[in-house]
């Protein structure tokens, strides 16, 4: 930096920790990102800040300034004057009396508004007293530090991760991510597998909405990835589904040692599927929202892997629930049962007049809750005083925020969301003191329609272009708040307080109707039944909640089935749940989200 001409008046602050983006904290786009744009006489630009006002006193509020963007040459000339020197790397703005950037604006953006996004194109530096007329202020011109922003953003420097894509430059924007203002794009955030070694001592790894694990390899040496490289529309969905196949980086300097600059190089390992080349062409096919596309897939790394950040995402305008619902990205986790905290957004949680919840539900669009009729009509609830309202987003009942402790950051979810009640139909032909439950089925329509998040999204309800997923032995999922096998000290099972999840077989009407007659239960034709493991099976304070499918033709979740009742002891072997079949309900769910 040259002083007293504030040439090079520019630095960067590291954070000590990353922040969370939200509605009131969003990252700038830099100017090497929107590309260049020649500057003229007279063009409006922003400035943002806190500095003094003609009362001379700082700003206690944000204040906001149109300037107007000076010629080169007539600054030069203006600050000659005082024997300045105007530097190529420095702009000039502004020059009317009382409309100018002051002290305690310093360091702020100079900005403008490119398309759809902020551009910061300069940084206030200095001026000749504040809003004098005919004295422009003088801005460190942002474009001209690109290469250096870029080496001290990046000091993971030397080796460059080439992941799995090729993203078309031309429409792209560019986040700044939260730590090193980073950029964000694609895959330059590796999530962390939950990695385990097989018998031949390779790393096998879960893939998101796949019941096979698979195996950590690098990118080119699989297959199922290498047509994601000419892929032309790459929306954040695909994104996000890319950075979840993640495993660990492996050094790929000879004889693995590093570089000779200190650093080694790695290769970005990916989840392999089973399945060969198909297994990604629904990711590709599809879209959920058109997010904002990311410029480059490079991303620069020492040693120590990155995890994925969870961020909230605004949906576009145009949601079409039909094409867009059942969608999620997130990685799975067996032989555990604690969902992620993005994992199944549909799912509701059912909160009573007693401040107990004992019951979960499903969103199928935008103000409507798919349970369990006995939820919401009945002895239990009467003793619960009746339903007070629908929380959505909803991870850990204990907490708020909602965050997943990630080496050196927290990751956290959108603060869930309670919701009132606008009415509740339940079906006609359901008899709460029946045993059976037959028709144990009923819809809440809530106060007012909810906006689409990465923590709050529909699931799909079934139709007749999904597949049947009603085969002995086909897998199925469920997820909700219900008892656990942990007692308290009156050992009495306890909910559990974080959203657990759980894969169940599915059982065939015959074989459960055998078992449920040694019982004296009679299996109804619109009900099914799921489970039948040892220690594995929906419980209590379970209800209501989804029996889901993923279907993989379409890359989207349904929900087939609603929870419903069980045995007594729950998770005995041999003896599965039943589910209300959400199919032979379609006509009565259509007549009543069409009211």
């Amino acid at each position: 930096m040259d002083s007293p001409n504030q040439v090079h008046d520019i630095a960067l602050i590291r954070m000590e920790r990353n922040v969370r983006y939200s509605d009131s904290i969003r990252p700038i786009c830099l100017p090497s990102v929107a590309g260049p744009e020649p500057r003229r006489a007279g063009q409006q630009y922003t400035v943002v800040g806190f500095g003094r006002t003609l009362q001379t006193k700082e700003s206690p509020v944000k204040q906001k300034l149109t300037v107007a963007y000076v010629e080169p040459a007539q600054c030069q000339r203006k600050f000659a004057e005082r024997k300045i020197q105007i530097a190529p790397t420095q702009i000039c703005l502004g020059g009317k009396f009382g409309q100018d950037s002051c002290d305690g604006d310093s360091g702020g953006p100079l900005m403008r508004f490119r398309g759809s996004a902020w551009v910061l194109e300069g940084i206030v530096s200095f001026g000749y007293k504040c809003g004098l007329n005919g004295w422009p202020g003088v801005y460190t011109n942002v474009q001209a530090y690109d290469i250096w922003i870029r080496q001290n953003t990046y000091n993971y420097e030397q080796s460059i991760v080439r992941l799995l894509l090729s993203v078309p430059r031309p429409p792209s924007l560019m986040f700044r991510t939260a730590h090193w203002a980073l950029w964000a794009a694609a895959c330059s955030l590796l999530a962390s597998c939950c990695l385990a070694t097989d018998e031949i001592g390779r790393q096998s790894c879960d893939i998101p909405n796949e019941t096979k694990r698979g195996i950590c390899v690098q990118v080119s040496q699989c297959s199922a990835y290498l047509q994601v490289r000419n892929v032309t529309n790459l929306t954040a969905e695909k994104v996000n589904f890319l950075k979840k196949v993640q495993c660990e980086l492996e050094t790929i300097a000879s004889g693995d040692q590093p570089a000779d600059d200190g650093h080694a190089d790695y290769e970005s390992l990916v989840c392999c599927p089973a399945n060969g080349q198909d297994y990604l062409y629904p990711v590709i096919q599809f879209s959920k929202f058109e997010y904002r596309r990311f410029l480059d897939v490079t991303a620069r790394f020492k040693k120590k892997k990155l995890k994925r950040r969870i961020q909230t995402v605004e949906p576009s305008t145009g949601f079409n629930l039909l094409n867009e619902c059942g969608k999620q990205v997130t990685n799975r986790i067996y032989g555990g049962e604690i969902a992620e905290l993005d994992e199944y957004p549909w799912l509701a949680l059912l909160v009573y007049h007693s401040n107990d919840y004992g019951c979960s539900g499903s969103l199928i669009d935008d103000r409507h809750i798919l349970t369990a009729a006995h939820c919401v009509q009945g002895e239990g609830v009467r003793e619960r005083r009746g339903l007070k309202h629908v929380r959505l987003g909803e991870f850990n009942v204990k907490t708020e925020p909602d965050c997943v402790e990630e080496p050196n950051y927290l990751s956290c979810a959108d603060a869930a969301l309670d919701i009132a009640y606008d009415k509740i139909y339940v079906h006609p032909e359901y008899k709460e003191h029946s045993s059976y439950k037959y028709n144990d089925i009923a819809i809440i329509k809530l106060k007012h329609p909810v906006s689409f998040t990465h923590f709050i999204m529909p699931i799909c309800l079934p139709n007749n272009t999904a597949e049947t997923p009603f085969v002995e032995g086909q897998t199925f999922s469920v997820s909700g708040w219900g008892r656990t096998d942990l007692f308290n000290k009156y050992f009495i099972n306890i909910h559990s307080p974080i959203k657990l999840k759980l894969r169940i077989p599915y059982v065939s009407n015959e074989n459960c109707t055998k078992i449920l007659e040694m019982f004296g239960v009679r299996l109804g034709p619109k009900q099914k039944c799921a489970g039948g493991e040892y220690g594995k099976d929906t419980c209590a304070g379970d209800s209501g909640g989804p029996l889901m499918y993923f279907d993989r033709k379409h890359s989207r979740w349904h929900v087939y089935g609603i929870v419903s009742y069980g045995f007594t002891q729950c998770g005995m072997a041999g003896h599965p749940a039943v589910y209300t079949n959400v199919a032979e309900y379609m006509d009565w769910i259509q007549s009543v989200l069409g009211t």
